[in-house]
This record gives C-alpha cells, sequence and structure tokens, in this order.
C-alpha cells in the first residue's frame, strides 16, 4: 500500500505543477492585477504560481508583499491551453526519474510509440495520450519491471542481488552514502532519484574566506566539537606560505604517507600542489586535506628539522596546524559530510594526533570516524555494487585503516574495540603498488607477493583482524560463556600459527631486507606477533595470576617481553627509519611493560635483568618524562604500571 501512495502523490504534484485543466475562467477587468466584484483576482499572480503556494489574490498579495517583490497577475481571460504533446518540464522530469528507475532495474527504457503526427496509442484507441495516461503508464511499467525484479532476486542467491538485500549505496564523484535496511533504500529509489540522498551542494562549497570580524552563529555548524566557530577563523592565515607548500607535501609523502596509505599518490599530488595559487578558492574538502597534510607533516619531522625547514619551533606549528585542521574539518561540515576527501582528512588527523593528544580525546573522535564511515558505506565491500575498480580499492584502503585506528585507540583507552567482526565484509586492499592503480582501470590488478608500497599496511590489518578475535569478549553472561568455551587457548595458539605462516609465505619471505621501508615491514610483523603470543600468555590474563605456569615458560615470556620493548625502541631510533619514528613512539608496548615490570618485582639477579631495566628504563623515561607530561600520564593504563614500577625499584 506504501508503493501506491506514493505514486498516487506523484500523480497529485504533478497536477499541480502547471498542468491546466480546460474550463472556464471568470471575467476580469482588462487591467492586469485589477478587482472583481469581490475585491479579488481570479487567479492567483504569478509568483505564487510558480512557487506552487497559495495566493490570497489580494494586489499586492500577502506572499509578495512579504518577499518586498512586485507582484504580477496574469492577463485576463482564458489560460493558454497546452499542446498535446507535454512541454511542462517538471513533468518531463518526473518521467525521466522514471525512466531511470527502469534502467537501475537493469531493463533498456523503450521508445514510446508515436506517429509522425504526434503522440498516438494504438492501445487507447488511436486517441493521443494525456499527460496523465502517460504518467500512469510509465508508473505501471515500473512497477511491475519492479516486480519482476523482486521474483528474480528470489530465485538468484548469487551477490547481483545483495545491493537490494541489504541496502543501497550512491557514488557520485567522490562522495557516497549507504542507506539500510532495504525498506529505506527502496523507497528512496521508487520515485525519486537515488542520487538525491545525497547532500545538497549549497552556497558554502567553495566559500571565501570570512575575517574575524563577520563572525555569523549557525546551529548547524560543527565546529563546536573543537571549542570555535569556524566561521571566525581567517584560514588563509592558517596556511603556509604557497612556496613551502610542496617542502610540507614532500615531507608528508616520505613519513606519513608509507605507513598511512589511504591516498593514492599519482592522482592527488597534481591536485595538492596546484592548490597552493588558489588558497582562497579551494574546496572545503580539499581543505582540510591540506592541514591534515602540514598537521602530519611537522608531526612526522624532529625540532631541529623543523627549524631548518620551515625556520619556526616545531610545538608552535604543531598547534597552529592541528587549530587549522580543525577548523577546515568544521568548515566541511564533516558531523554530515558524504564526501571521502573529508574522511581521508579526518582519519589521517586523527592518526597523526595520537602522537600529540590524550588516549581519550583520540577514542571519542574514533567513534566520530567510525559513524562517518558507516555513512558513507566503506564498511560494505564495494564489490557488491558495482563500482569502478580504483574506487573498490581506494574504499577498501580508507576502512581497515579506520579499524586500526579503532582498534590501536581501544588499546589505548582500555575499552573493547566499536568494529566488530559481524560489523562489516570490506575486503582487504591488494598488495600492489600505486603506480599498478589508475581511476580508468576496467579491472583490478594482479596482486604481489613479497614486498608493496601497501604490504606495511596489509600486515597490520591482518595483525588487527587477529586481535580483534583474540581480545574481543562478547557481552551478556551467556555469550561471554559460550566464547569462553568454545575459544580455548589452543584455538587462539592455532589462530595466531596460522595468521603467522600466512604473513611469511605471502610478504616477508619474498622481501629484500636491504630496503629500509621493507626492513621495518619485517621489524613491524614479528614484534606484533611475539606481542600475540605474549597476550594469550600473559600471567594477568589467568585466574591464577600466572602461578600454575612452569618457571621454564615465565623465563621464555620474560625474554619474549624484553625483546618486544628493545625491538620497539630500534624502530624509533635507528639511522635508516628514524623518519617512521613518529608512528612508532605511539605504541606503547603494554603488554611486555607489565610482564617486564612484574618480573622485575621477584628478579634481582640474573642474566637478563639488567637489560631488562636499561630498557624499562629508556621506555619510561620517553613516556613519562617531560614531553609527554601533558598528555600521556593522562591515560589511566599508566597509573598501575607506575605503582608497580615503584615496586620493581624497591624489590630491586
Amino acid at each position: 500500500m506504501i508503493e501506491d501512495n506514493t505514486y498516487d502523490s506523484i500523480l497529485h504534484q504533478t497536477n499541480n505543477s502547471g498542468i491546466q485543466k480546460s474550463g472556464s475562467i471568470s471575467n476580469a477587468s482588462p487591467t492586469s492585477g485589477a478587482n472583481n466584484s469581490s475585491g479579488l483576482n481570479p487567479r492567483s499572480c504569478v509568483t505564487c504560481r510558480r512557487r506552487k503556494v497559495k495566493c490570497d489574490k489580494k494586489h499586492p498579495c500577502t506572499n509578495c508583499s512579504k518577499a518586498h517583490i512586485e507582484c504580477i497577475f496574469p492577463a485576463p481571460g482564458r489560460a493558454p491551453r497546452k499542446p498535446r504533446k507535454p512541454q511542462d518540464g517538471e513533468l518531463m522530469e518526473r518521467l525521466r526519474r522514471l525512466e531511470g528507475v527502469v534502467q537501475s532495474l537493469g531493463v533498456n527504457v523503450p521508445e514510446d510509440e508515436e506517429s509522425e503526427d504526434g503522440d498516438v496509442d494504438e492501445k487507447n484507441g488511436g486517441k493521443p495520450e494525456t499527460e496523465d495516461e502517460m504518467l500512469k503508464r510509465k508508473i505501471e511499467e515500473v512497477k511491475e519491471l519492479k516486480r519482476k525484479k523482486w521474483e528474480k532476486l528470489g530465485e538468484d542467491n548469487s551477490t547481483k542481488g545483495l545491493e537490494s538485500r541489504f541496502g543501497r549505496l550512491v557514488v557520485d564523484e567522490g562522495r557516497s552514502r549507504y542507506i539500510n535496511p532495504s525498506f529505506w533504500a527502496s523507497l528512496s529509489d521508487e520515485v525519486e532519484d537515488i542520487k538525491g540522498i545525497l547532500n545538497e551542494d549549497s552556497d558554502d562549497e567553495f566559500g571565501t574566506y570570512s575575517s574575524p570580524g563577520s563572525a555569523t552563529y549557525s546551529s548547524n555548524m560543527p565546529g563546536y566539537i573543537f571549542s570555535h566557530n569556524s566561521k571566525t577563523v581567517d584560514m588563509l592565515s592558517l596556511h603556509p606560505p604557497p612556496d613551502q607548500i610542496p617542502v610540507y607535501w614532500e615531507a608528508f609523502k616520505e613519513r606519513v604517507e608509507p605507513l598511512v596509505k589511504v591516498l593514492h599518490v599519482p592522482t592527488i599530488e597534481p591536485t595538492i600542489l596546484e592548490s597552493r595559487h588558489r588558497l582562497d578558492q579551494i574546496h572545503r574538502g580539499l581543505e582540510a586535506l591540506l592541514f591534515a597534510i602540514y598537521y602530519g607533516a611537522v608531526t612526522s619531522l624532529t625540532n631541529e628539522d623543523v627549524r631548518k625547514k620551515f625556520g619556526e619551533e616545531k610545538l608552535d606549528l604543531v598547534m597552529k596546524y592541528k587549530f587549522g585542521c580543525e577548523q577546515a574539518l568544521a568548515r566541511a561540515d564533516f558531523l554530515q559530510t558524504d564526501e571521502m576527501i573529508v574522511l581521508q582528512a579526518f582519519v589521517i588527523f586523527l592518526i597523526c594526533l595520537r602522537r600529540n593528544d590524550d588516549a581519550r580525546i583520540i577514542w571519542t573522535l574514533t567513534g566520530l570516524v567510525v559513524r562517518m564511515a558507516q555513512t558513507l558505506g566503506i564498511h560494505r565491500d564495494g564489490g557488491h555494487y558495482d563500482l569502478a575498480p580504483f574506487d573498490i580499492e581506494m574504499r577498501r584502503r580508507l576502512w581497515w585503516q579506520v579499524c586500526i585506528l579503532d582498534s590501536r585507540a581501544s588499546e589505548d583507552h582500555g575499552c573493547d574495540p566499536t568494529i566488530t567482526e559481524q560489523s562489516f565484509d570490506t575486503q582487504m586492499p591488494l598488495n600492489v603498488d600505486d603506480a599498478d592503480l589508475s581511476p580508468a582501470m576496467i579491472a583490478f590488478p594482479d596482486a604481489k607477493l613479497g614486498c608493496t608500497e601497501m604490504t606495511f599496511g596489509l600486515i597490520r590489518f591482518e595483525i588487527v583482524e587477529l586481535l580483534r578475535r583474540i581480545q574481543y569478549v562478547p557481552p551478556g553472561p551467556k555469550t561471554c560463556t559460550q566464547f569462553f568455551a568454545t575459544v580455548t587457548l589452543e584455538k587462539k595458539e592455532e589462530w595466531i600459527s596460522e595468521c603467522h605462516a600466512r604473513i611469511e609465505e605471502r610478504y616477508l619471505k619474498h622481501c629484500d631486507m636491504s630496503v629500509p621501508l621493507y626492513w621495518v615491514i619485517a621489524t613491524v610483523a614479528r614484534l606484533i606477533m611475539s606481542k600475540m603470543w605474549l597476550m594469550i600468555y600473559h600471567p594477568f590474563q589467568r585466574q591464577d595470576g600466572g602461578n600454575s605456569l612452569p618457571q621454564e615458560t615465565k623465563d621464555k615470556l620474560f625474554l619474549t617481553s624484553l625483546e618486544n620493548i628493545e625491538y620497539s625502541l630500534l624502530l624509533e631510533n635507528e639511522e635508516r627509519t628514524k623518519k617512521w619514528g613518529w608512528l612508532f613512539q605511539t605504541y606503547v608496548q603494554w603488554h611486555a611493560i607489565a610482564f617486564l615490570l612484574n618480573g622485575l618485582c621477584v628478579r634481582t639477579q640474573g642474566e637478563y635483568v639488567e637489560r631488562a631495566w636499561r630498557a624499562v628504563e629508556i621506555v619510561t623515561s620517553r613516556r613519562w618524562g617531560a614531553e609527554y607530561a601533558n598528555n600521556r600520564l593522562k591515560s589511566h593504563l599508566w597509573r598501575p604500571l607506575r605503582r608497580l614500577m615503584n615496586k620493581a625499584r624497591a624489590a630491586r
């Protein structure tokens, strides 16, 4: 019944859109706008008719008076008759939309059967087809074709019917929107252009820069999240000088982009470099991405490098571009966006923000990122929706970076991850280089064995998926009990072994360790795998606190924890890989530090004790030193570790 009512409303709207029926019209005075015997004009004014609002027929009418515009009434006499062939723009637009629905159902729209003399329908006794009859016929065609498609989907269990079964994904020039459940998707698609669910372009899409004195208050601006009204900010003053933008981009491309693959460099680089010549006219989404790039570049550089390249202090530029990125995101209306580039900017910003800010803030803002990603539908694999291969690949890259961000933020904050296995079906991206991808490609390239530009991300994606399975415990007494009954220690060991073997076979076995990035990939992979083993055997994870573990196992775990910390420090300090150290400094080896400190409470002598104390002292001085005093100590996870540290020192 919803379907019939929808079509009836379309007919009603079409009849009110200016298609006039013949009939008598009262005579009016010869002067346009003159009053008849009742003091009112017999017909609505031109403006009210065009806007399709009720006209009180006074001269001037109330609507025109309120709008302060001239009120003009049509000439007296009969309204002009419309030609037999409908010319009304709105009617034709509705017919075109209906034809679009037919095409979306996988059926070619047939040409209307017309004679050379005009619209003649053989089924109507040779009489010309009226506008209403044509619209009704089109609607019936759509209803019949939709019915046939649903019947076909009932017989076809292949992925071709997935789109209609679990929702709709709309993609249009870098924007996308996902609608679920299928009821709303079907309702939106019934008689309207499905792209209408995308946010309409606003006048602010390519906004001019306002000065601080031009403040306006708007209830739908998301700047309140960042404690500032973005409309009062002079954004041009926050950009670096145009001749420095290529320097920021090169630093980002060398230090951040290889570790955070959410962009396709060959495609975005010309846009980035060209934008410096028109910073006052760039798209709001690109503006947000630019500030994310500035912020990421400065975050990845040392104090000395920043002074040498830009002649300013690192902390000053970090705060400047952090503020600029926040305001640019607000100006891009990031809470309501359907643009991929805005989400890309937000993800880059938060990954770099982990190096500079409180874990609680990252955890909260990550929740926004997950919701934004679901709104854009990147949690649903693009292969279900017949998207272009390039778009599918870029959406996969972005979704899995969101998964990493969610996993790291949840671990740093001591919470369960927001994303679970059941909440997405997006496949992992291909193990290929950017040069293998192109927006014009019509098929996916073959995935490569060994290391590529994407391998660092892929190994982390594999680990995040494993980590989610090992750590996540479903809520509720029943499901929790079932989980621990089925996921035994042996099962977790099996998962880790399978993942380790897969990573070795696909990537590490074929890596050239003389390439710095590939050495980082291998080191990080083995570091994280050792962390997985440590997690499942950790004494704090056992009901007896590890008392039942044999001494040999405890010794192996102690050494594993020590090597875990030493390798993490090596990644930060190794000369060839120091440029990527900014990311590794955001990874706190919580389990290894806790196990070492716990062991040092009882181990005061031995082969590895002094070595362990050196590693612990370096880690704690960095995490609890002056550089971290304003953020890391806010994390409640450091408090029990500090107490454990005091206990170990007392035992020493």
